[in-house]
């Protein structure tokens, strides 16, 4: 934090420099119930820079804490109902140790009780473009025995996927078979990894989305390491982290993706 050109300045400062403070609240014209609002919404560490007027250290913080995905310090049972089932896929198709999966990441989406969003299950696969046909199918069986499980109301609305390189592949697959699935908004799709983080971290930081019993015990042998790499690469996320294209993050991306389709202002369910 040192190095910032404006933390030094206001904790070094010299006489060319007067250094002010100016938190939200001491604005006559912010009503304390509004930002009373903006406390609950926003992420704690949002809350301490953008509304605190306080330095925040993001590239040490952890972002995603597993305790906003818990209830009580415990993942959560399956709902016995729900509102939709519906998948992200990202898609990537590349190989070797060092890249990213194809990963999914399901969800559960109620809009009246319990959960508003829940993480059923994750899974990894390294797979050339042309497979994505075969796999698509069976995510969205899987999408179909969840809905039928758990008696989504909706039933499953299907998978959503990026726009770009294997998802597009897949998207023009999808128009050809009939097949229920959808692009990501554009506009969200184009944002940086950072960014959608930042609009995925409200609604983890208030609880909205949860990790279920079997997303939270399931381990996956990916590459010679075993782990459940869902909570490693969500938890292990840094805002601004430097040496972020070495990690494999096709699941945060999932993750993120999920959260911000179902329960932001992108939300598309």
């Amino acid at each position: 934090m040192r190095w910032h050109f404006f933390y030094q300045i206001c904790n070094e400062p010299t006489d060319d420099w007067v250094f002010h403070h100016a938190p939200t609240r001491n604005n006559p014209f912010v009503p304390l119930d509004e930002l009373e609002k903006e406390k609950r919404i926003n992420h704690e560490l949002v809350w301490k820079q953008e509304f605190l007027a306080e330095f925040v250290s993001w590239d040490s913080a952890t972002f995603f804490k597993l305790d906003y995905l818990l209830d009580n310090g415990k993942p959560i049972p399956y709902p016995e109902k729900t509102g939709a089932i519906f998948a992200i896929m990202d898609c990537a198709v590349k190989s070797g140790t060092d890249n990213d999966a194809t990963a999914v990441v399901y969800f559960a989406y109620n809009q009246f009780y319990g959960a508003p969003l829940t993480i059923l299950d994750y899974e990894m696969h390294s797979i050339d473009a042309a497979y994505l046909e075969h796999l698509a199918p069976a995510v969205l069986q899987k999408c179909e025995d969840f809905a039928t499980q758990l008696k989504a109301r909706n039933g499953s609305i299907g998978l959503l996927v990026e726009d770009a390189a294997g998802g597009s592949f897949l998207l023009q697959q999808a128009y050809a078979k009939a097949w229920p699935i959808r692009a990501i908004d554009s506009s969200l799709m184009m944002k940086g990894k950072d960014e959608r983080a930042m609009i995925a971290g409200g609604p983890v930081y208030q609880g909205l989305c949860k990790l279920s019993e079997h997303a939270f015990d399931k381990v996956v042998d990916w590459k010679g390491r075993t782990a459940n790499h869902l909570i490693n690469q969500v938890t292990g996320f840094r805002i601004g982290d430097k040496d972020a294209y070495r990690r494999a993050d096709d699941l945060l991306d999932c993750v993120t993706y999920g959260v911000a389709v179902a329960l932001s202002d992108y939300k598309a369910l």
